[in-house]
């Protein structure tokens, strides 16, 4: 057997680096061995250098005990990779040492949140994210502290109509910020939802309007007042109907229409059918907005009807000036209910829920004729006194109106005065230049009153506020009757112009119109825009959706669907109309099957039991185009 020397071998590493050159195999990386003292490797007697494999297992009888182990070179820094596997070194750092990997660099902060109050920051050794608690902000958002009242970005239903979103509302502050009312739908989970998903089982083909109503009657909130006019052409028994949503207000497709004979007294109703009673034949009618007739009834015994009221329940009532009665009518189909006889000359007729209130030119006041011989007389309305008289009091009296207040307000001579309709007692008076015609009451509470002598209108502050003059524009003159909407906006119903005259509600400015529908209009007492009965005495609360207009005249309109809580003594009744027609009636689920261009819905809540009202929760339609 062959002996070899012992050698001592140190391992030289020479790592040529070209500058400029990244790849490792223009490097000329080699490994050598050399007899010097300085080197590694094996070397023969003479000392030559000789190159060593290092892919090669060393034969452990080749080595002595004074060799190096391979672990030792390697940790020496000697890469003993092969030239052709070099590559670049990973971003993370190795430990030379413990093989440990090196993850961040310490005090770094990651930008992402461990939890709601916790964000990540490197650990000093750089070998771990820890999550450090947020204390003053005390909310975490993207890897940072901050001020929050809430989850950032995140979203909540108030109620199903209101949607609830976090924002930053300074710069690092958040809180809750209402950022949609959901007009369309309703909010579920978090979001605005179509209600029509939910509500509406619509077929194929078919689309759907949605409203969210959620409306619960509260106290005092009653006014329905539509934008309409209605005014009587006595002289050749019509009506006219007025759009006064415009200025100058418009007549109404089918304006004016044929009626009973000399309309005088007439009022126009929450769902825009207009009522009128007739001078000269004694019968009390009812027509839709465009003309159609709904019913005429002859008011037995009766050659002359003179008043029509309601009574802000839905309660009809028309007068008779020739036997002194008052009947009670049916709304829907004008039956008679009841007749009353109250005695003397009817003249007029006014009423609130608890009150019917009859103008009287009766001998039952004192004289023959004049002052002397006019009155009110009050019947109860409602209980076991209903219709019954409840007091009189003798009064100049021509038009009359109620405020909703507790005051009824009379015309007549040169004076306007409050009677308490508790006890039928003046507790208010003014003076004004000329004969009081026709009364209407405001909203606001101010009182208007027609000066057919001096083509003026008096406006009056009840409570000792000032009399204001209204003057009308050359060309309209002899304001026997007055209406107002509920925008405050003064109508006057010019009797010998054949006229009408808008003052403005803000600025008085005046607008006449109406030329040439109108023939002495005699409308001097009544409802004519259904404020008193839709707003100032009404029981009856209502609510309407928006318009909706689809732009496409052949919409097929189906069926009409809502929800509410009714509870006992309570009702809701829906009414629809199509291209703003005549409101007309229909039942839950029930199919309009109209063509038309517009929709809208309106709801009605009655209630007989104080404090219990019903709720509307939505209402929805369906149609196909």
């Amino acid at each position: 057997m062959k002996k070899f020397h012992a050698l001592r071998a140190i391992v030289i590493v020479a790592v040529l680096i070209v500058s400029g050159c990244s790849d490792p195999a223009e490097s000329n990386l080699s490994l050598t061995t050399s007899g010097s003292s300085d080197s590694t490797g094996g070397s023969d007697d003479s000392g030559d250098v000789q190159e060593v494999d290092l892919d090669q297992p060393i034969d452990s009888d080749q080595t002595s005990n004074d060799s190096l182990p391979l672990d030792d070179l390697n940790s020496g820094g000697v890469d003993t990779t092969p030239e052709s596997d070099v590559q670049t070194p990973p971003t993370d750092v190795e430990s030379s040492e413990t093989n440990i990997m090196v993850i961040c660099t310490p005090g770094e902060d990651k930008g992402e949140c461990g939890s709601p109050s916790e964000f990540y920051r490197c650990s000093n050794d750089g070998l771990a994210w820890n999550m450090i608690k947020c204390n003053d902000p005390p909310f975490c958002y993207e890897g940072q502290c901050k001020n929050l009242q809430c989850p950032p970005g995140e979203t909540m239903c108030v109620n199903p109509k209101l949607l609830r979103t976090c924002e930053e509302v300074e710069p690092g502050t958040y809180d809750w910020v209402d950022t949609n009312t959901c007009e369309d739908g309703i909010c579920k989970n978090g979001k605005c939802v179509g209600g029509c998903s939910f509500n509406m089982k619509l077929n194929k083909g078919e689309n759907c309007l949605h409203w969210q109503a959620d409306f619960t009657p509260e106290a005092g909130e009653s006014c329905n007042s539509d934008s309409l006019l209605v005014v009587p052409s006595s002289k050749d028994n019509r009506l006219a109907v007025f759009d006064i949503s415009v200025n100058p207000p418009v007549a109404l497709e089918g304006s004016p229409f044929v009626t009973c004979k000399n309309p005088s007294r007439i009022l126009m109703d929450s769902n825009t059918d207009v009522v009128a009673s007739c001078r000269s034949d004694g019968k009390i009618q009812k027509h839709h907005s465009d003309g159609s007739l709904v019913w005429s009834t002859q008011l037995t015994g009766c050659s002359g009807a003179r008043g029509v009221t309601l009574n802000g329940e839905g309660r009809l009532f028309g007068g008779c000036s020739s036997n002194g009665k008052v009947y009670e009518l049916d709304p829907d189909d004008g039956t008679i209910m009841s007749e009353t006889l109250v005695g003397g000359y009817i003249y007029g007729l006014t009423a609130e829920p608890t009150g019917l209130y009859v103008a009287q030119f009766s001998a039952i006041f004192g004289g023959a004729n004049g002052a002397t011989n006019k009155g009110v007389t009050k019947l109860s309305l409602g209980g076991a006194n209903d219709l019954e008289k409840e007091w009189q009091t003798a009064a100049a009296i021509y038009g009359f109106a109620l405020d909703g207040a507790g005051s009824l307000w009379l015309g007549g001579n040169n004076q306007v005065r409050a009677l308490d309709t508790d006890t039928g007692l003046q507790i208010d008076s003014y003076t004004i230049p000329s004969y009081a015609h026709g009364i209407a009451v405001g909203l606001d509470g101010n009182v208007y009153a027609g000066m057919g002598g001096k083509h003026q209108v008096a406006r009056i502050t009840p409570g000792g506020g000032p009399v204001e003059l209204l003057t009308l524009p050359a060309g309209s003159h002899h304001p026997r009757g007055v209406a107002l909407d509920a925008e405050s906006n003064v109508y006057t119903i010019n009797m010998n112009s054949s006229n009408i005259t808008r003052f403005d509600g803000v600025t008085n400015t005046a607008t006449s119109f109406g030329e040439g529908s109108l023939a002495n209009p005699y409308g001097y007492s009544g409802d004519m825009t259904g404020l008193t009965s839709s707003c100032l005495v009404n029981t009856t609360s209502s609510w309407k959706t928006p318009v909706h207009d689809t732009l496409t005249v052949d919409t097929m309109w189906g069926a009409v669907k809502w929800s509410s809580n009714e509870p006992p003594g309570t009702s809701i009744k829906v009414y629809y109309r199509i291209d703003n027609k005549p409101w007309t009636t229909i039942q839950n689920t029930q199919s309009i099957d109209q063509i038309g261009q517009k929709v809208q819905l309106k709801a009605t809540m009655v209630t007989e039991v104080p404090e219990v009202v019903a709720t509307l929760k939505w209402i929805g339609v369906t149609y196909t185009q």
